[in-house]
Formats: structure tokens, sequence, C-alpha cells
């Protein structure tokens, strides 16, 4: 009897439901013609206009940039003293072109031709110190240095080529490897296929495994080339002087790019 009762209560359910629907489509029929039509003229007319929020984040890129200006009003038009005494030693020529994330350093040692490569992004990639302790962090933190890739080329006019990783860190260089090249051209060649030869070439044993005594002498023979403790103070200090200058040419651009 209660399955009965169920049954007919369902039915019933039913019935009432698609007795209404009928009711309904033609409001839904209705309401779906009218609207979307003011919805896409309004959506389009966004697009050509511009967005709602260009003006506010053109306002805040302009905030911040009169905020880089101020800091570095004291210095306008005037280099830094510890970069004009870099270059009046005239040991190495800077390479720096705006817009670009790298900086080449270049000089002669007797028939030698040096070229040091670093790059700004290492600033933005500091150390993962996720596995030292609270006061090994603190310690890092407090000498405020951060590792800085660097890549040497030393070339000579009877061919091959030197290449050494190097990485700046606490004022001093540590040498990561060292290569050689019989081919120069090789050594310097960014394209896949120099990449797929150089993969195939032996280069030498890793750094490490050298000798101690090796590796001591590795460390002179780059001291006596002016790859020192006054290059390694240099290359922070630039990295940190170029990135100023390029999120403010940054800055200027975007905001440029927003109000056109």
């Amino acid at each position: 009897m209660a399955a009965r009762t169920i049954r007919t209560s369902l039915a019933a359910s039913r019935t009432i439901i698609a007795a209404a629907r009928p009711a309904i489509r033609p409001v839904l029929a209705r309401a779906a013609w009218v609207q979307p039509i003011s919805r896409t003229f309004t959506a389009s007319s966004a697009r050509l206009d511009g967005g709602e929020t260009d003006a506010a984040l053109s306002a805040k890129l302009q905030e911040e940039l009169n905020f880089e200006k101020d800091s570095q009003a004291a210095m306008a038009g005037q280099e830094p003293e510890w970069l004009e005494e870099f270059n009046q030693n005239g040991v190495w020529a800077v390479n720096d072109r705006v817009g670009n994330g790298e900086v080449v350093l270049t000089r002669s040692f007797g028939n030698e031709k040096l070229k040091l490569t670093f790059s700004i992004e290492d600033l933005d990639n500091p150390p993962d110190t996720s596995d030292l302790t609270p006061s090994e962090g603190e310690g890092e933190e407090a000498e405020n240095t951060f590792p800085i890739r660097c890549s040497l080329s030393i070339t000579k006019p009877s061919g091959g080529s030197l290449v050494m990783d190097l990485l700046v860190e606490n004022e001093a260089f540590v040498i990561d490897s060292a290569q050689f090249y019989s081919d120069a051209k090789l050594a310097e060649d960014m394209t896949a296929e120099g990449d797929w030869k150089r993969r195939a070439t032996y280069v030498g044993p890793r750094f490490d495994h050298l000798d101690s005594t090796v590796q001591t002498e590795f460390e002179n023979y780059l001291d006596e080339r002016a790859i020192n403790q006054n290059l390694a103070l240099f290359i922070p200090l630039y990295c940190e002087y170029k990135e100023q200058k390029e999120y403010m040419t940054w800055l200027e651009k975007v905001k440029r790019f927003i109000d056109q």
C-alpha cells in the first residue's frame, strides 16, 4: 500500500512539472532573444574605446616612475663613483646595451682576448634557502649577496678557446668548470647545431675532480688576469645599477603602450 502511494505521488509530480514547462519556455525564449544584443554592443564599445582600468594602471605606473626618478635625482646624468673609478682604471671595457639583460666585459692580456659575460636576471633568482636553519638563513641575508653566474672565454690567435663557468659570491670568484675547445668558433656558436656539437665534444673533467693544487693554479691564473676580488665586488654593484635603469625604461615603455 505504501509503495502504491509513493508511485502515485511521483506520477503526480511528473504531471505537474510537465504541465508547468510550456508556460515557462516562452518567457525564457523571449529573455534570451532580447538581452544578448545589449551586452554584445556594450562589450564591443569597451574594446574599441579601451578598458576601464587603463587610466588607473597608467596612473600607478607614472607614480612608480616618479618615485624612481626622485630616488635617482641626486645622480641624474652622472655615473656612480665606483663606476667612474672602474672605467678610469682602463682594465675592462663595459659593453652594455639598453634592453639587453646581459653585460659583457672585455679586455686584452698579452696575446689573449678575454670576454666575461653575466646577466642581471640572477638578481631576480635568489638562492633557495629552504634547507637552511633559521640562524644560517639570517647570516646569508645579512651578507646580502646573491650568486651571479659568469661565463669567461679566453682566446688566442693560434686558435682554441678556454671557457670557464664562474660564480660570483661573497666577494670572490668560484670556478665551476673549465672547458677547452680546439675550435674557438664552436665555443661561441649559440645556434642549436653549435650546442649539439658541443655536447658531443669532450671538453675536460669536472673541475672539482681536479687535484686541489691544479685548482689553486687555475685560481692564480684568473687572478693575474684581473678576475679577482675587485671584479667580484664590481659585478653585483653593476647588476643592481643596470637593473634599476632597465626597470625605469620598462615603466616608461609600458605606460606609453597603455596610453596609446
